[in-house]
């Protein structure tokens, strides 16, 4: 073969390499997506069965999380908590949105959300302040329903309805300060203290598979962390809670967190970009069907008692009475 004919051969050979290897590459991609989705299938097989414990352990909590627990579950007593609405931010030359004429003439006061109550000033759902991306602190004096709050953001996620990155349905980690092992040791995986919170409440034969699941719900952002009592605690431990939200934020940036503060004690927070919000109080409006709806689930928790039980008080006229002067109180 001379090497003329050679040179040809090759130089055929090459651009029908090359040909050929443009008409592969779409399939090699193909290949290479269904090989990635099959990974994550069989991901998601061996960790259903461990969300879904999860889940239903995290809603159980959460539903029992208010005084009349052992009467019935928060959701037949609820009133939806709604945040009062931050100011719009003004920005030069960017046309703002159309404020209302209590956003223009009410000024923004999350010190006093009774005011706001009065003139019905715009709220926020929970569920669409965290998916506007950030994390936030819910701002609410004692006893104006933080931890309530929470429960209800809790029992939402562990439902399926509510939504972080890219449509993925939030996996929710609801627990008090006092539920974590505090100090923080930095030379640890942040990840550690919410090991130890989550075994403490998950079934025996979950426990070797929940490092795992709880380490990929952090790494594909969508994790949901919910902390409550970060305004019960002492001045050292909110330090070493900041010190963990920020190495846990360092090391998984994609988890969203939601905790509970006071408008005068939100050390370290606004530092880490946490979104302070506070919690609308209760109108006249909501007072009366929190009266309404309690008389109601009061009424048959009585009825499936020992009907030779002596006879009640009318609900009516202990609603009414109930409705009298509620002025300044909190839920």
């Amino acid at each position: 073969m001379t090497p003329a004919i050679a040179l040809v051969i090759g130089y055929v050979l090459g651009i029908l390499s090359v040909f050929l290897y443009g008409r592969a590459r779409p399939l090699l991609k193909q290949i290479r997506e269904n090989a990635r989705a099959s990974r994550e299938e069989a991901r998601i097989r061996r960790t259903s069965g461990l969300e879904d414990n999860h889940r239903r352990l995290t809603l159980r909590r959460a539903q029992g999380m208010h005084l009349a627990a052992p009467l019935f579950m928060l959701n037949d007593i609820l009133q939806e908590p709604r945040l009062i609405a931050p100011p719009v931010q003004v920005e030069p030359g960017v046309t703002g949105i159309q404020e209302d004429i209590i956003s223009q003439t009410l000024p923004y006061m999350p010190e006093w959300p009774e005011l706001a109550a009065i003139y019905r000033a715009p709220t926020l759902g929970l569920v669409e302040a965290i998916t506007g991306g950030g994390n936030v602190v819910i701002v609410g004096a004692a006893g104006a329903g933080k931890t309530v709050a929470l429960a209800h953001l809790a029992s939402q996620a562990a439902n399926l309805h509510v939504q972080l990155e890219a449509g993925r349905d939030a996996v929710p980690f609801h627990y008090h300060i006092a539920d974590l092992q505090f100090p923080f040791d930095s030379t640890k995986d942040p990840l550690t203290i919410l090991f130890n919170a989550v075994s403490e409440f998950a079934p025996v034969f979950d426990l070797r598979k929940l490092p795992d699941f709880i380490r990929q719900s952090f790494e594909f952002g969508t994790a949901l962390l919910l902390i409550d009592g970060f305004d019960e605690v002492d001045p050292q431990t909110q330090v070493d809670v900041i010190d963990w939200f920020k190495a846990l934020t360092d090391a998984h940036p994609r988890v969203r967190i939601v905790t509970t503060g006071t408008v005068n004690q939100l050390n370290g927070l606004i530092g880490l970009g946490f979104h302070p919000l506070a919690l609308m109080a209760w109108g006249e409006n909501r007072i009366s069907k929190f009266i309404q709806q309690w008389g109601t689930a009061w009424s048959q928790v009585l009825s499936e008692t020992d009907e030779s039980q002596p006879s009640t008080i009318d609900s009516a006229i202990l609603n009414e009475w109930l409705r009298l002067d509620n002025t300044g109180l909190t839920p």
